[in-house]
């Protein structure tokens, strides 16, 4: 907001918040580079710029200064939540469907070969470019991943599914399908973690996505093989009208010297999983989908109460 004001360019408050609710696709309160050139599609953005120039860092941009939006917080772990209500043509958002697909590529995350322990165990990530989860970027869908999948051996868990929304309301790309992915499947607000296992060869560090509000759960648990909290795109939370309590709670390995545990919850696909501290179930409530939404195709806004809170349908 001080760029545009030391620009000259005097746009109110409100209209600034409402372009950072547009630009900022995951929800992390700050808009990146990618972001940007995404929210403008300015051809030619790739382009050679020697010819700018050069920027000195001890004098910068005289009179150049931030300054904060009223009604904006300074990005933090801690207050980042669900961006605000965005506009959403009434005719779009009812085409827009949600269904469960099996067309994913799966990459190892983590492997109990290695430990100290005699169960087997092994957990695995949607495979995208950059080598994260969080959303992989089509056209008129878009797929997003929710979770890492467990598997009680050193092969991959069977066919598993991942979440893909579709804008059934144009051809080709969907301007609006990001917005909505940053408000109905919206990233943690932070991670939490559960534990570390750092003996043997094959350490492991688990984290629970902590939901923005009480609106949505997260549906499983992640790994990290470092001690380096994942970035808040690394998986999505969904609504909790979608879900119920997971009662099928079943302890898949557990590690022979701390005496942690590693549990599915309960669904074959997607495989998601909790892990406690103990041999004991994990404290705390544990979700899976609701299999009428795990086994059909639905349209968001026929499904989903919560989307009258989340877009200004008109």
């Amino acid at each position: 907001y001080g760029g545009l004001k030391w620009l000259g360019l005097d746009i109110p408050p409100s209209e600034i918040a409402s372009l950072i609710a547009i630009f900022d696709v995951d929800a992390d309160g700050m808009i990146s580079l990618d972001e940007f050139k995404q929210a403008l599609d300015i051809p030619g953005m790739e382009q050679d710029d020697s010819d700018l120039p050069a920027f000195d860092p001890l004098t910068g941009f005289e009179g150049l200064k931030p300054i904060e939006v009223e009604g904006i917080q300074s990005p933090s772990v801690e207050n980042v939540e669900v961006p605000p209500p965005c506009d959403l043509p009434r005719s779009t958002a009812d085409q827009i469907a949600v269904k469960f697909v099996s067309n994913i590529r799966l990459k190892q995350a983590w492997t109990s070969r290695g430990t100290v322990s005699n169960d087997t165990a092994s957990l695995w990530t949607i495979e995208t470019g950059s080598g994260w989860g969080g959303v992989l970027t089509g056209n008129k869908s878009e797929q997003v991943g929710l979770g890492t999948y467990l598997s009680d051996s050193f092969e991959k868990p069977g066919d598993q599914v991942t979440i893909e929304l579709t804008d059934g309301s144009v051809w080709r790309s969907s301007e609006y399908l990001q917005p909505v992915i940053a408000r109905l499947l919206p990233c943690p607000r932070r991670f939490r973690q559960v534990l570390s296992i750092e003996k043997g060869s094959s350490k492991l560090f688990v984290w629970e996505p902590i939901p923005p509000d009480t609106r949505f759960v997260s549906l499983s648990m992640v790994c990290t093989t470092s001690n380096e909290e994942p970035p808040r795109g690394f998986v999505r939370c969904v609504p909790k009208e979608w879900c119920e309590e997971a009662t099928a709670l079943a302890r898949v390995w557990t590690d022979s010297v701390s005496q942690a545990s590693i549990w599915s919850t309960g669904q074959a696909a997607p495989a998601f999983w909790v892990a406690s501290k103990t041999l004991d179930k994990p404290e705390g409530e544990a979700w899976v989908l609701k299999e009428q939404v795990l086994r059909r195709e639905f349209k968001m806004t026929s499904f989903s109460k919560c989307a009258n809170d989340l877009f200004l349908l008109r």
